[in-house]
C-alpha cells in the first residue's frame, strides 16, 4: 500500500517534468515573435547594451516571483495542515497562524513593491 502511494506520487510529481521537456511553450506560442513584432525582446541579466537598471528590475522580478511561490506553498501547507487536524485544536491553531502569517507577509512584499514603484515614478528616476 505504501509503494502503491509512493508510485502515485512519484508519478504526478514526475508527469508535469516530462511534459516540459517535451514542450518548450516559449518556442511553440509564437509570443517570442510578437513581441520582436512589436519592438519588445527578451529580458537577459546583465546584458552589455541594458543598463544596471534594467537588471536590477528583472532580479526583482525573479525575487518577487520567487516569493510568490513560497507564499502559494506555505498556503497550501497551512491548509493541509488544517484539513488534516481530525479536531486536533493545537494543528488547527497551527495552521491558522501559518495562514495569517503567509497573508500578511505577502501584503507587507506587495505594499514595498508599490511604495518602491511609487517613490520611483514621483521622482522620475529613469
Amino acid at each position: 500500500m505504501v509503494f502503491k502511494k509512493i508510485l502515485i506520487s512519484a508519478f504526478l510529481l514526475l508527469t508535469p517534468v516530462c511534459f516540459s521537456m517535451a514542450y518548450s511553450f516559449s518556442d511553440n506560442s509564437g509570443l517570442n515573435s510578437f513581441a520582436e513584432k512589436t519592438g519588445h525582446s527578451e529580458q537577459k541579466l546583465f546584458s552589455s547594451g541594458e543598463g544596471i537598471a534594467s537588471s536590477i528590475g528583472i532580479i526583482i522580478q525573479y525575487l518577487l516571483s520567487f516569493l510568490g511561490v513560497i507564499f502559494m506553498v506555505l498556503m497550501v501547507y497551512g491548509g493541509i495542515l488544517w484539513m488534516t487536524a481530525s479536531g486536533n485544536d493545537q494543528q488547527v491553531e497551527k495552521a491558522k497562524k501559518i495562514i495569517v502569517e503567509s497573508i500578511l507577509g505577502l501584503v507587507i512584499i506587495v505594499s514595498a513593491y508599490a511604495i518602491s514603484i511609487l517613490v520611483i515614478n514621483a521622482f522620475n528616476f529613469q
